[in-house]
């Protein structure tokens, strides 16, 4: 089985859109990694600082940009995805800790993804 070299996914809009200025969806492309980084909350290694990392986030309503900066970058292999997050917030809390908390209500970032089977 082959893959290709890059992968360009479509961003979603921020949510609710009548309240983001009607624009294009922003298109941002994984980049395909030969060695699996590290996963040690470290985004050190050649992989991550040669990605392009995503424009920043902005606030999930108004669309506006965040006071702090968060931006994120996309490496997969043959067998995973990875995703790391830059993130400026300097105060950031993990009240919640375990599987399945409620992690949305604190200070968080998340990425979903779907099986390759789905993506054909």
């Amino acid at each position: 089985m082959s893959f290709p070299s890059s992968v360009t996914v479509s961003l979603p809009k921020p949510f609710p859109q009548s309240l983001v200025p009607n624009r294009e969806i922003p298109q941002y492309s994984a980049i395909r990694c030969d060695k699996p980084p590290t996963i040690d909350g470290k985004l050190d290694e050649e992989a991550w600082k040669s990605t392009t990392k995503m424009r920043s986030f902005v606030d999930l309503i108004s669309g506006k940009k965040t006071l702090h900066e968060t931006r994120a970058a996309v490496l997969w292999d043959d067998d995973y995805m990875y995703v790391g997050f830059w993130i400026t917030e300097p105060n950031v809390d993990a009240k919640y800790t375990k599987r399945d908390d409620p992690i949305y209500q604190g200070d968080c970032t998340k990425s979903h993804g779907a099986h390759r089977t789905l993506l054909r």
